[in-house]
């Protein structure tokens, strides 16, 4: 599984202040299986919720944990996982 920050950009909400946004891709061997946005917000919660999801739980970190004056730079930042490997007991 691989997932990749494809975009950055802010959307204006009536009363308060902008909310970054990201889209993101999420492959499998290749293949895409997924793309959406998340806000920075969302990527907080949706990152205590999915976590055992290593790519899109180290995507959501870099949102999370990014300063807001950084956020261009997290655009192709590509975050995969490691593969698992079952043992037998």
């Amino acid at each position: 599984m691989k997932a990749t920050i494809t975009r950055y950009y802010t959307e204006s909400v009536e009363g308060s202040d902008e909310r970054p946004c990201f889209d993101f891709e999420l492959e499998d061997e290749g293949e895409l299986v997924w793309s959406d946005s998340v806000t920075s917000q969302a990527a907080h919660v949706l990152l205590l919720k999915f976590a055992q999801n290593e790519a899109l739980a180290k995507l959501f970190v870099a949102i999370t944990y990014c300063d807001p004056d950084n956020y261009t730079l997290l655009v192709g930042q590509c975050f995969e996982e490691k593969e698992r490997v079952l043992r037998e007991r």
